[in-house]
């Protein structure tokens, strides 16, 4: 994986990883899946915080990011 900012190499995991439940209606993740999404706090020694998100519905998966406005704790 590299950051989705600058495509630095060294990305951490961070945080606590949540899980959204989207009730199958796209509650978790409008426009972008139905399903439930996981949301794991990411952070890059590049200096970007961002959030990786894993979607599903029906078997289907999508995985995006986005970005994190807040520095991220344990960096």
């Amino acid at each position: 994986m590299l950051c989705p900012a600058c495509g630095g190499e060294y990305v951490h995991m961070v945080g606590d990883t949540e899980f959204i439940e989207g009730h199958d209606n796209s509650e978790a993740a409008p426009r972008m899946v139905r399903g439930d999404v996981l949301a794991i706090p990411m952070f890059g020694e590049c200096g970007h915080n961002f959030v990786m998100c894993l979607g599903e519905h029906k078997g289907s998966m999508r995985v995006w990011f986005v970005a994190h406005p807040d520095e991220l704790p344990g960096k």
